[in-house]
């Protein structure tokens, strides 16, 4: 009798956060009348996670009744984060709840007592320990956040951290079941979200739930030395921004490309990115850096030595920049071999989703204004009949192939295109980045009221996106003033228009000095689609490249931008028959 009652009360709290979780889900701006689609399954899937992670907790609470405390504030520190995704959560006052609940874990004996030296000797913190501890678990927990800019790092680097504190917990031989424990249950979690989430980004609630579980584990096994070489340099040395003097001195060494950048006060990630670098290269490096360190880590535990502790950050740094510059050279190899295609001797550039981003990136910070071409097939008949078309395109920053149409006629001509790159998906995958950044966006075009709904549904997907003006593509000369006016006051990062092609294009053109936006993208139907009045095909006729195809069926009105297509095909065995050109260089 008095077991089930000791068992209940460690129950108890579980209980009423699943409830707790249960009832949330329901709410207007997460339940089923807020979410649509990928959205809802995701949220819901979430939902599941998070009640499989408290349930698998109650097994692990009755074998280790001290861990309540932890596994408890852990589920809190996830509501929190999941919550500010869906809702503007103040970062203060999520800083507020984030030591509250530290300091409650300090109270209840998860607190940084001492600090060791690599000779052995003890520094007790008396009255500091507490704050000590608050700064650590904040820390960690917002460096993860941090960290998950990078699609799949955070959940690679939590993976191999609560691997190795596992070992050096154990390998300390002092009884440390409780971390080992604890780092067990967090590296089945890692492996659990790389199942379900594969190499996405985590979001707020889980990444900053992996940090705050990560930081108890170092306090739990005494692996404060350990955790700082597995978590916080590589997070350090790829998230955090430094001091202008030291980051000009480091990204210098490391690639000479990163110190002509007129702001040295970035994240190195972003070096990165600029120098064409993908997030799966960056995201493998971090996950190539944290192993290295983490067993660093191991044997510093095993041979402690101040040698050996100089050795390996030094070491980080020659591994970073090796293989910057092993990636660095593949991209320039790439370039000189000649990015831009010739499609019917109409400009394309053959670059994928993450090198597109990561050339965005850099369009962002050298302080003039660029334009992002997305032409399909007829696009590419408009600009043989359109000189002035033509030009715009061979002098943008940025033409994506958005047609399978061009993506075959380069291969049939000899200009590979290693694929088609959607404008919407583009357009998606900027405002991804854009929700991370809190960056401002304007919308220009469509009918009346589209771009108002689509900036709406824009909102619901990225919270952290700001829409700091709409417009629909109809004005006359005076509006025309009048909008360009707005734009430049509201000064958005990225500025995507939708009047058609080739009417998008020459209006960006034409008034690309009066603008003054870092990034001008040509976007076509697209709004529609954000608005709801257009559906895009089922994800399968998209991958075989029949998307044309299923929207001929829903707009039989687009007939005539079907026919072309057929005008295409003959052109391009025209082509053929007579042979085709060479990329450019």
């Amino acid at each position: 009798m008095q077991g089930g009652i000791v068992c209940v009360s460690y129950l108890s709290p579980y209980l009423f956060l699943a409830v707790f979780v249960i009832v949330l889900s329901f709410l207007p701006r997460y339940g089923r009348r807020g979410l649509e689609g990928n959205d809802k399954k995701e949220f819901f899937r979430s939902i599941c996670l998070i009640l499989a992670f408290t349930s698998t907790s109650l097994l692990l609470v009755r074998v280790f009744p001290n861990l309540s405390s932890v596994l408890v504030s852990a589920v809190l520190v996830f509501w929190i984060g999941f919550y500010s995704q869906g809702y503007r959560v103040p970062r203060s006052l999520k800083l507020f709840l984030l030591s509250g609940i530290a300091i409650y874990l300090a109270r209840e004996g998860v607190c940084i007592h001492f600090l060791s030296s690599l000779t052995g000797g003890y520094y007790y913190l008396s009255f500091l320990a507490i704050p000590l501890t608050v700064l650590w678990i904040v820390g960690i927990s917002n460096s993860l956040v941090i960290l998950d800019e990078v699609e799949g790092a955070s959940l690679g680097v939590s993976l191999i951290a609560s691997t190795v504190f596992g070992l050096v917990a154990y390998m300390q031989h002092q009884g440390l079941w409780d971390a080992i424990a604890l780092s067990s249950l967090t590296a089945i979690f890692c492996a659990v979200l790389i199942v379900v989430k594969g190499g996405r980004r985590l979001g707020e609630g889980f990444s900053s739930m992996l940090g705050f579980l990560l930081a108890t584990v170092a306090i739990l096994g005494v692996l404060k030395r350990t955790a700082f070489l597995t978590l916080l340099i590589p997070i350090m040395i790829l998230g955090v921004p430094l001091l202008n003097s030291s980051y000009a001195v480091v990204s210098g060494y490391i690639h000479p490309l990163a110190s002509t950048f007129s702001d040295r006060k970035k994240r190195l990630y972003h070096h990165l990115l600029a120098m064409g670098l993908g997030e799966r290269e960056i995201a493998f490096l971090i996950h190539i850096l944290s192993l290295y360190l983490g067993i660093g880590a191991l044997l510093l535990f095993k041979f402690p030595s101040v040698y050996i502790a100089l050795f390996i950050p030094l070491g980080a740094l020659f591994l970073i920049r090796g293989y910057t510059r092993f990636f660095s050279g593949t991209f320039s190899s790439v370039a000189e071999q000649g990015m831009r295609r010739r499609i019917l001797g109409i400009r394309v550039d053959n670059i994928s989703l993450e090198y597109a981003l990561g050339r965005i990136e850099a369009f962002l910070r050298d302080g003039e204004t660029h334009m992002i071409i997305t032409p399909d097939s007829p696009a590419i008949l408009t600009a043989l009949e359109d000189e002035e078309y033509r030009k715009i395109l061979d002098e943008a920053d940025m033409v994506v192939p958005d047609g399978i149409g061009i993506v075959i006629a380069g291969r049939l001509l000899g200009q590979p295109i290693s694929g088609r790159l959607p404008g919407i998906e583009l357009m998606g995958a900027i405002l991804r980045r854009a929700s991370f950044h809190s960056r401002r966006v304007f919308l220009v075009g469509a009918k009346k009221g589209v771009a108002k709904r689509a900036a709406f549904n824009m909102k619901r997907a990225f919270p952290g996106i700001e829409i700091v003006g709409v417009s629909d593509g109809y004005f006359d000369k005076r509006g025309e003033k009048e909008l360009i006016e707005r734009i430049r006051r509201s000064r958005p990062h990225y500025l995507f228009v939708g009047m058609g092609v080739p009417k998008q294009e020459k209006w960006m053109y034409r008034n690309r000095h009066l603008l003054r936006v870092p990034v001008m993208m040509g976007v076509g139907g697209s709004f529609d689609v954000w608005a709801g009045d257009i559906k895009r095909a089922p994800l399968l006729l998209r991958k075989i490249g029949l998307e044309w195809l299923y929207r001929a069926i829903l707009e039989p009105w687009r007939i005539r931008k079907i026919l072309k297509l057929y005008r295409f095909a003959l052109l391009l065995i025209i082509n053929l028959l007579k042979g085709s050109g060479e990329s450019e260089n």
